[in-house]
C-alpha cells in the first residue's frame, strides 16, 4: 500500500481502497465530510502508479491549503491509521 499527503487547493481524497475507511474517519472525526475524487487525469498521480507497477492500492490526500491546522492534526492522527489497519486485518 502506498500514502502521499501532499497540499492542493482543498481537502482532497484521491483513493482507490475500501470506502469503509473513508466512512470511518467520517464518523470518527467531528464534523468531517470526506472529499473522495478519482485520481485520473492528463497528469499521473502516486496512487495511479502504485496500482499500475506495484500492483497494490493507493491514497492520495490532498491538504487544502487553507485547511486549519487542527483539522489536518485530526486526520494526520495515528486514529485514521489504526482504523485504517483494523480494516485491513477485518477487525
Amino acid at each position: 500500500m502506498g500514502l502521499d499527503f501532499h497540499s492542493t487547493w482543498k481537502d482532497i481524497f484521491c483513493a482507490n481502497f475500501i470506502a469503509k475507511w473513508l466512512k470511518a474517519l467520517e464518523e470518527t472525526i467531528p464534523e468531517y465530510k470526506v472529499n473522495e475524487k478519482p485520481g485520473v487525469g492528463a497528469r499521473p498521480v502516486s496512487n495511479d502508479g502504485f496500482c499500475q507497477h506495484i500492483m497494490s492500492f493507493g491514497i492520495t490526500y490532498e491538504i487544502g491549503n487553507k485547511t486549519p491546522k487542527y483539522r489536518i492534526e485530526e486526520i494526520g492522527t495515528p486514529l485514521s491509521v489504526i482504523k485504517m489497519m483494523k480494516l485491513l486485518l477485518g477487525k
